[in-house]
């Protein structure tokens, strides 16, 4: 199982000095020799975070249970 994650992304904050979390799984590339490998976000979508840096981690399962994050 194989996890490419997109690179930094940049957000526009809101009037609230906040944004919500986009959906970065769809930005992902993965590779496994089995279908149907889920990706889950952590944050997850429409999170609402502050100014600064927030991480997001990307974590692909397959049905046999093996992850990659990044």
């Amino acid at each position: 199982l194989v996890l490419s994650c997109p690179g930094n992304q940049i957000e526009n904050i809101g009037s609230a000095c906040d944004v919500a979390i986009a959906d970065y799984t769809s930005m992902a590339v993965v590779s496994d020799n089995c279908p149907n490998v889920i990706i889950s976000q952590t944050p997850s979508v429409g999170s609402l975070v502050g100014t600064g840096t927030t991480t997001v981690t990307l974590t692909a399962t397959d049905v046999s249970g093996n992850q990659a994050t990044c």
